[in-house]
């Protein structure tokens, strides 16, 4: 499923609603079965797990925001209420 996300992403299914951008990517980077390998929902859907953080940052993570920067998308997740 290969997508091109602007500057105001849709969940799938939603209606234009004004979801921040940052959530709207994240939601669309986890629902993409080629991200599924670095990055899922934990098994009880209440956290998001990593699992190798610098292949994720290098290869996921610039196909959705724009950089490969982990430490940023720990900071916009914690932003957003998502802690360890």
């Amino acid at each position: 499923m290969e997508r091109h996300v602007g500057e105001k992403a849709k969940l799938v299914g939603e209606e234009d609603k004004n979801i921040p951008s940052f959530i709207g990517k994240l939601s669309i980077m986890l629902q993409d079965p080629s991200a599924a390998p670095f990055v899922s929902w934990s098994p009880s859907g209440e956290s998001i797990v990593v699992i190798d953080p610098s292949t994720f940052a290098n290869q996921v993570l610039p196909r959705y925001f724009k950089h490969s920067n982990f430490a940023s998308f720990v900071r916009q997740l914690n932003l957003y209420g998502f802690h360890k």
